[in-house]
């Protein structure tokens, strides 16, 4: 599986929905946002949006649910 690493989870996968491609409902985690979804051919791909880190190192991860 291919893992793409993407600076908006929202936008790219509103990208694919719009190119006729559904990515799973995005789940974030401590660590960053995922979705996942398949290419043409079938095979699965990542994409993931790291979680934003502090300076003083605390990590911020953005929810829409």
């Amino acid at each position: 599986m291919a893992n793409f690493i993407v600076d908006n989870i929202d936008a790219v996968v509103e990208r694919l929905d719009s190119c006729g491609v559904m990515a799973e409902p995005v789940k974030s985690e401590p660590y960053g946002r995922f979705s996942w979804a398949f290419d043409p051919e079938g095979n699965r791909f990542e994409l993931w949006e790291p979680a934003v880190t502090e300076p003083d190192g605390a990590v911020e991860v953005e929810s829409l649910t």
